[in-house]
């Protein structure tokens, strides 16, 4: 796992710089923060207060973008619900900010020998926030009535919880 990670971050390292080389050859005489400000992202792992849409006070949203996008990042396989995640991000910023959040981005990153990026773009629709709540919800009510939903009958295989039940 430690040479995944040191693997990543070398990768991340040589993009960040390439893009830096990108816009120092478009603006040569750009300051230090203008510089920073473009060639990095905006505003990662932010911290947003989930408790105004009955979530926790410290979510971390993986990479934010002023203009109505929230990202998440994934390591592991693609799953039908990942876009629930952003989705969650996007209500709890929406009510933190008051702005709104129009699209999601799920970035799902594998590092076996090899680096693979591949993303799912997709807008954060009623659909998607209805879901959202309906789900949160059912989880309030577990927790409020001191339900034991047991192990789920398509738990699969990469869950770390699956030996809680055995």
């Amino acid at each position: 796992m430690v040479d995944e990670a040191a693997k990543l971050y070398k990768y991340v390292v040589v993009q960040v710089a390439a893009n830096v080389d990108r816009i120092l050859s478009k603006h040569p005489f750009i300051d230090l923060d203008s510089l920073a400000a473009m060639a990095i992202p905006p505003i990662t792992e932010r911290v947003v207060d989930g408790s105004l849409i009955g979530l926790g006070r410290q979510l971390r949203v993986d990479l934010y973008s002023e203009g109505g996008v929230v990202v998440d990042i994934k390591t592991g396989e693609r799953r039908d619900f990942h876009r629930l995640a952003p989705t969650g991000y996007a209500l709890a910023l929406e009510a933190d900010s008051e702005m709104p959040i129009d699209f999601g981005i799920i970035a799902y990153v594998r590092v076996d020998g090899w680096h693979t990026f591949s993303y799912d773009v997709f807008p954060i629709t009623d659909e998607l926030r209805t879901q959202f709540l309906e789900l949160r919800d059912e989880a309030i009510a577990l927790v409020a009535n001191e339900e034991d939903p047991g192990k789920s009958v398509s738990c699969p295989d990469t869950c770390p919880f699956r030996e809680v039940y055995p």
